[in-house]
């Protein structure tokens, strides 16, 4: 007999609407939380290469400012950055290529040189022509 009352309502049409709709509010529930968990964890993999990143940084950053704390780095970058000299030395200054080629040349006066006929003279082909000539 109390198999045929369980039986009873479990087939009664409202049970079987009850759980149906029960079953859905938890199955939604469950998949909106999963979908939260996948988006946390593609933030979190973000998060984590960003720090990486930064870390890497900051170390790079580390030995360039152990680099720069040394005594001749220090005199490198004030006679590069700002054109200090030592008490008793000259300054010499040459006007790179660019700054010679901004005025119009006239035909046959000046040669103009590509960028890349400029980076292949060099150094010492600038200060060559500088005190020889062309």
């Amino acid at each position: 007999m109390r198999r045929n009352i369980l039986y009873t309502i479990v087939v009664h049409p409202v049970f079987i609407v009850l759980l149906t709709v029960g079953l859905l509010f938890t199955s939604k529930a469950f998949f909106r939380e999963l979908l939260g968990n996948i988006r946390l964890r593609k933030e979190l993999t973000k998060v984590q290469k960003e720090v990486n990143d930064l870390q890497g940084n900051s170390q790079d950053l580390a030995v360039q400012l152990e680099a720069l704390q040394r005594p001749f780095a220090i005199e490198r970058e004030a006679r590069v950055k700002y054109g200090l000299r030592r008490a008793g030395e000259q300054v010499l200054i040459v006007p790179d290529q660019g700054d010679q080629n901004s005025t119009s040349p006239s035909l046959g006066d000046t040669k103009v040189l590509s960028s890349a006929e400029q980076n292949w003279r060099g150094n010492v082909t600038a200060w060559w022509s500088y005190f020889v000539g062309k």
